[in-house]
């Protein structure tokens, strides 16, 4: 279940919709300015016909939700996402509450992230066009009913925009962390059946490897400081879970 949504509203509690409108009036499934309506459920989607929002439906419904109670104030009025460019040195960039609006409506959720709790969604800035491969956006997007991603991921997806479906800001370490916990389940998948390697897809199994992420970076050069703000963070947003550090790193 999506439990994201409501976040999202409460996101645009201090934004003008006139404001909104005016800044993205285009429709979201065929990019015409005339006639745009926003969708009456969510507040945020806007398409220029019933046609239109009929043919986007398959993938909206997934961010579209009736729920309007509950909004509260948000100060930082941008979310930051991370851009992911083969071609590039990997770098982010704040949205506006708008635009993120719009991006978050057409990426794609994906598995294994969402299922150990952590609400990723990747937005394919070329898939009209495909670019150099990136397994980092391969990794990201694997099928936990096969694990395998799909044939768009594998073969030349080019870049991608990498974004919290909770409005939350995403950064580098943390989707570099993803990448390397997803990368560690096609161990499960190559050693057992897809319903077993599920079972081992778990909140736990992504703490540890984050914990032996946190604990690398502490011992880069200049990176313990760095290290011990990650870990105060982590300890706070996990406190049920149990692991130690080694003890010559004393948060």
């Amino acid at each position: 279940h999506l439990t994201w949504f409501p976040f999202l509203l409460r996101l645009f509690s201090k934004v003008n919709f006139d404001f909104v409108r005016m800044a993205q009036p285009n429709c979201f499934k065929c990019a015409e300015k005339e006639g745009v309506k926003m969708c009456s459920r969510c507040k945020l989607a806007r398409y220029c016909s019933p046609e239109c929002q009929r043919a986007a439906w398959k993938h909206h419904k997934q961010f579209c939700k009736a729920e309007l109670a509950a909004l509260q104030t948000r100060e930082k009025q941008t979310v930051r996402v991370v851009i992911n460019d083969p071609r590039v040195t990997m770098t982010t960039r704040e949205l506006d509450l708008a635009t993120y609006a719009k991006i978050l409506n057409e990426s794609e959720l994906a598995e294994i992230p969402n299922r150990v709790g952590e609400p990723i969604a990747v937005y394919h800035v070329d898939a009209a066009t495909g670019g150099p491969d990136n397994l980092m956006a391969c990794y990201h997007m694997l099928s936990l009913s096969s694990g395998f991603a799909p044939a768009k991921w594998q073969s030349h997806p080019g870049a991608v925009w990498v974004l919290r479906t909770d409005g939350q800001d995403h950064d580098i370490d943390a989707f570099a962390d993803m990448h390397d916990y997803c990368y560690s389940t096609t161990d499960y998948y190559e050693e057992m059946p897809p319903v077993d390697a599920i079972a081992c897809i778990t909140r736990d199994t992504w703490l540890e490897r984050k914990r032996l992420n946190i604990e690398y970076r502490a011992e880069q050069p200049g990176g313990e400081a760095q290290a011990r703000a990650e870990w105060g963070r982590f300890v706070q947003d996990n406190p049920n879970f149990k692991f130690e550090l080694p003890p010559d790193f004393n948060p």
